[in-house]
């Protein structure tokens, strides 16, 4: 019980305020200034989905990202601080079915990152194109032979083809350089590499899908990792502002944990908040 009600804490946490009172500076159902609760956003994708291999299995995702000047989603301005990020990602693994129900593991990411949504530019025809660059942490938070962390310099171009009321597609390699310490994982570059390519088409009111490509430095290492999803208050009357999630997983290293261990592919099928 004591976890379940940290995972919901953590929901809770995360989820964007309330809207917010443009007059008075405050939300209309929470007491946090309206310019602060604006800072937040939100990163990567969100769920909660269950899948079965060997037992009943979970697998969640938290992030959201603070902008330090500014608010979030406001007019851009050119100085450098107007587009630096905080972002945290967490990823967990819950054995669900097995005893007492552990975390097999937990993946713990903060960066500090400059992000910037639209350049203004048009390359190869896209209708937009962005940059994120900055600093990852990526560690399990466990000790002695479970430690695992290691550091990354890295940089994500984004472009996206397509209308916003339409089918959207978007590209955002990400390329990484490792530094520091990785005496807990000294080849995780054989089964990582130095890049992944995520491949995105959605539409705002119907279906989406995400594609993560990774390979690894050495041999057939690497890992796909495939999001469907799609609008629940299209299937049910009435307003239900998240989605149907499943997520297919295959390859090396689903978990930082198990960087260098292939396991059986794994289907899950769950609840999308944000996509």
């Amino acid at each position: 019980m004591t976890r379940l009600a940290i995972v919901i804490a953590l929901c809770v946490l995360v989820i964007p305020p309330a809207a917010a009172d443009v007059n008075s500076g405050e939300t209309t159902e929470s007491p946090l200034p309206a310019r602060y609760a604006r800072k937040f956003s939100l990163n990567e994708p969100m769920y909660f989905s269950v899948g079965w291999r060997e037992s009943a299995n979970a697998r969640f995702q938290l992030s959201f990202r603070y902008r330090f000047v500014g608010a979030d989603g406001g007019a851009a301005g050119d100085a450098l601080a107007a587009h630096l990020y905080f972002g945290y990602t967490q990823t967990s693994l819950w054995d669900i079915g097995s005893e007492s129900a552990p975390f097999r593991d937990t993946s713990y990411r903060p960066s500090l990152f400059f992000f910037r949504s639209d350049l203004g530019r048009h390359w190869l025809g896209a209708r937009r194109c962005g940059i994120q660059a900055g600093l990852e942490h990526e560690s399990n938070g466990r000790s002695a032979e479970a430690s695992r962390s290691v550091n990354t310099v890295f940089v994500r171009p984004l472009l996206a083809w397509g209308e916003t009321r339409g089918y959207v597609w978007t590209l955002a390699p990400k390329f990484w350089l490792y530094v520091g310490d990785l005496s807990d994982n000294p080849d995780i570059a054989d089964y990582r590499g130095w890049a992944e390519v995520l491949l995105k088409v959605e539409k705002q009111d119907s279906w989406g899908f995400s594609v993560i490509g990774r390979k690894g430095s050495r041999r057939a290492y690497g890992s796909i990792e495939i999001h469907a999803s799609y609008p629940l208050d299209r299937l049910f009357s009435g307003r239900f502002d998240s989605y149907l999630h499943v997520q297919y997983f295959a390859g090396w290293g689903e978990s930082l944990l198990d960087y260098d261990r292939k396991r059986a592919s794994q289907v899950r099928i769950g609840l999308m908040l944000v996509r």
